[in-house]
C-alpha cells in the first residue's frame, strides 16, 4: 500500500494522506493527469477557481481511496512533527509500505526525517520519501 500526504496550515495544521493500493496506481496517476489543464505540471487547489475546486473533487469522489486526517489546532514544525508520528502510526497498522511526502525546503525534509527515524516506520518497512 502507498500513502501519498498533503497538507496545509490554515486554521491549524491538518495532513491528509490518501492510500492507494500498488494494482490501482496506473489508473490513479491517469484519473490525475486527465485532472491537468494544459501547461500544468500537477494540481494544487491553492491556485484553483471554485467551480475548477469543484469539478476535480467531483471527478476524484467518483473513484473509492481510503483516505486518512489528522489535524492538530496549533501550527508549526512542533504541531506537524506530532502530525506526523500519528500518521506514521496509521501507516503502520494499514500496511503501507511507501509514504510520500511534499518536498519541503532542505531544512523542513530534514526535520521529517528526523521526525520518521524516531517512529515505527523503519521496523515496520515503510520506505519514504519527499517529492
Amino acid at each position: 500500500m502507498h500513502m501519498f500526504v498533503d497538507e496545509t496550515e490554515r486554521g491549524g495544521h491538518l495532513l491528509a494522506a490518501t492510500l492507494v493500493a500498488p494494482a490501482a496506481l496506473h489508473s490513479t496517476r491517469s484519473l490525475m493527469r486527465s485532472l491537468l489543464l494544459p501547461g500544468e505540471r500537477r494540481v494544487h487547489f491553492k491556485s484553483e477557481k471554485d467551480s475548477r475546486r469543484k469539478f476535480i473533487v467531483s471527478r476524484i469522489v467518483e473513484r473509492t481511496f481510503d483516505v486518512v486526517v489528522v489535524s492538530s489546532r496549533e501550527k508549526g514544525d512542533s504541531a506537524r512533527a506530532v502530525l506526523l508520528e500519528r500518521l506514521v502510526t496509521e501507516a503502520v497498522d494499514r500496511g503501507v509500505s511507501r509514504l510520500v511526502l511534499d518536498s519541503r525546503d532542505h531544512a523542513g525534509n530534514a526535520r521529517d526525517r528526523v521526525v520518521l527515524a524516531r517512529t515505527k516506520a523503519r521496523d515496520a518497512g515503510i520506505v519514504y520519501e519527499h517529492i
